[in-house]
């Protein structure tokens, strides 16, 4: 006995019979002419090197230590706004942190102070308007409805209707030319610009803007048809929304902002939470107020890019 297994002997035999048949039908000639060729063409696509290898320096180096890491001198670029050349470094911090971090105290001091330096050009928009409160209150009611009288439900003391309306009169820049801005439209009545600041804020599309914001005080001409209209049924406002998103917020917005107007005796607005901060108005729906409502575009260096290009703008007429 050969010593293989019975499995061995059978698989030997069945090599055999299969090279018998591959030979009878030509396939064995044919793989071995196959592989002679490939052969052939592998030796054949071997480059041949006639020159020598020159090892060359390269043409480009870095500067860059390697392993080494870079060291930072804590500069940073703010393409935000162009600052003039004439302040300097000192006065815009200053400028920069009075403005976020302004006591209960001064913004009052500041609101009065504002009040009283425009009330003769504030009184004059209002033509032939007798001396006391009365004349005051009715002018109140004509122009923002009859939800002025949440002031005097809110108020612990006499309204001072003077004060009451001369606080939400607008003091807008009267430049003939557009910047062109869309507060630029809404910028002749508080209450709008406001609102319209809720409205067009993480809005990319300025015709999506437009057309909710135009659509809303169609249907919304004064805070006090606004605010009767809102908390009785969200449905119409969503309507005209919901292509803005945020609905929920925006809504919420809108209705603080109208309930704010109507009912506060003084009407400011800020970011001190314990003064004059308004639900749904931010830093931008602030500095906004700041600048076409009070009209102090020349002072302002908001972080907004918009509006401190604006600001640039108005500063270089």
């Amino acid at each position: 006995m050969s010593g293989n297994s019975a499995y061995e002997v059978a698989r030997r035999a069945n090599i055999e019979r299969n090279n018998v048949v591959m030979a009878k039908i030509g396939v064995k000639s044919l793989k071995s002419q196959t592989n002679k060729k490939s052969k052939k063409s592998s030796k054949s696509s071997k480059r041949v090197r006639t020159s020598p290898i020159v090892k060359t320096q390269p043409t480009r180096r870095s500067k860059r230590t390697r392993a080494e890491q870079p060291t930072y001198t804590g500069e940073t670029i703010d393409n935000s706004m162009d600052i003039p050349d004439e302040l300097t470094t000192d006065e815009i911090r200053h400028k920069k942190i009075h403005k976020k971090k302004m006591t209960e105290a001064e913004t009052i001091a500041k609101s009065q102070l504002w009040l009283e330096a425009n009330k003769i050009t504030l009184q004059n928009k209002y033509i032939k308007v007798e001396q006391g409160n009365d004349q005051w209150h009715q002018i109140a009611i004509r122009k923002w409805g009859n939800h002025v009288h949440l002031a005097a439900a809110a108020s612990e003391s006499k309204i001072d209707w003077e004060k009451y309306v001369l606080s939400r009169t607008s003091n807008p820049s009267n430049e003939i030319e557009k910047f062109p801005l869309l507060q630029e439209e809404y910028q002749h009545c508080t209450w709008r610009l406001l609102i319209a600041c809720v409205l067009m804020s993480r809005v990319s599309s300025a015709n999506t803007k437009t057309i909710a914001i135009n659509g809303f005080f169609r249907k919304y001409p004064t805070p006090s048809l606004a605010l009767d209209s809102l908390l009785s049924d969200p449905t119409d406002a969503f309507e005209i929304l919901k292509s803005l998103g945020l609905f929920e917020t925006r809504f919420k917005g809108v209705v603080e902002v109208t309930k704010a107007f109507l009912s506060n005796p003084i009407f400011d607005c800020g970011l001190d939470k314990k003064v004059n901060k308004i639900y749904g108005i931010g830093a931008f729906g602030v500095d906004s107020f700041n600048i076409f409502i009070r009209g102090d575009a020349r002072n302002m260096y908001p972080d907004d890019q918009n509006l401190a290009r604006y600001c640039n703008w108005i500063r270089s007429l």
